[in-house]
Parts: structure tokens; C-alpha cells; sequence
């Protein structure tokens, strides 16, 4: 029995797993990216979060959507650049303490990812960039860009969050 529990603990075998969430977001991520849009207009800081809280109804759906679409959208943006972007993100806890996460395991970026492919063609750049000015990657890129920079030299490291 003790090889039984050492070899559970050694591989994780049995351990319970999340489940995945299924829901279909892609509706509350169009209106999360007119949001932002319309957002850029508005003084009131709290405008598109607010927003999209009332139109989703749920706290960690929200603060996914809220972060992520920024982030999805430096990376559609830029795929074809030759500038690199980490494929994950800091997930911080309280603590301050970090987890590097993959943001393709994540059900709601994955989502925002297929909204932008569908979504990224038809906006104009203006708009484009009434998001981007979200993204803490695209202020970091900006800057060095600003300051000399060439975008092949650059290598961003994951956006960090609490969600």
C-alpha cells in the first residue's frame, strides 16, 4: 500500500481535476471588445469593467474576460512580427507568490483568441489600438521602441495577474 500511495503522489495519479469550462463567452467578448472601444471615450476608469460585469453576471468570467482581451489582442496583433511573447502568464495569489500559466489552457483566452480572428479583419486600426492601450506588453514594447529599440531584440516577459 505505501508503493500504491508513493506512486500516486509521484505522478498524480487519481488527482481530481478541474473541469473544463464549456460555456460559450464569445457573446460577451464581442461586447466586451465594443466595450473597451466605447470605453476609450468614457472618464469613468471602471466604465468597461463595470460593463462587462453587468453583462456577464460572474466575477471570475469577468476579470478573465477583462485582462485577457488585451492580452489576446497583443498577440493576434503581433503574430506575424518578429517580436517575442511569452505563451503564458504570472497567475498571482494574495501572497504575491507566482504561477506561470499557459494562456492556451485557459477556456475564455481561447475563446477571446477565435472572437479576434473572427473580429481582428474587420476593425479599424484606431480601434485596434482604443484596446491596445490596455496592454501592459504593448506600453513595454512601445517604450522601447521609443527608446532605440528594434522589435526583433525583444523578448516580453508574461503579463502578471491575480486572475
Amino acid at each position: 500500500m505505501a508503493t500504491y500511495r508513493m506512486v500516486q503522489k509521484l505522478f498524480g495519479l487519481f488527482k481530481k481535476q478541474a473541469p473544463e469550462d464549456t460555456r460559450d463567452y464569445s457573446a460577451a467578448i464581442y461586447f466586451a471588445i465594443d466595450k473597451y472601444i466605447e470605453g476609450s471615450e468614457v472618464e469613468d476608469e471602471e466604465f468597461v469593467y463595470d460593463a462587462i460585469r453587468e453583462y456577464v453576471g460572474e466575477e471570475k468570467v469577468t476579470d478573465q474576460i477583462y485582462v485577457f482581451l488585451p492580452v489576446a489582442l497583443t498577440r493576434e496583433w503581433l503574430k506575424h512580427q518578429p517580436v517575442k511573447l511569452s505563451d503564458t502568464y504570472l497567475k498571482v495569489n494574495g501572497k504575491g507568490k507566482g504561477k506561470e500559466i499557459k494562456l492556451n489552457s485557459i477556456a475564455v483566452y481561447r475563446q477571446i483568441v477565435t472572437v479576434l480572428q473572427e473580429r481582428l479583419p474587420i476593425m479599424s486600426n484606431e480601434d485596434v489600438l482604443k484596446i491596445l492601450v490596455n496592454s501592459a506588453e504593448m506600453k513595454v514594447i512601445s517604450h522601447a521602441l521609443d527608446n532605440g529599440s528594434k522589435l526583433e531584440n525583444l523578448l516580453i516577459s508574461p503579463p502578471a495577474s491575480g486572475v
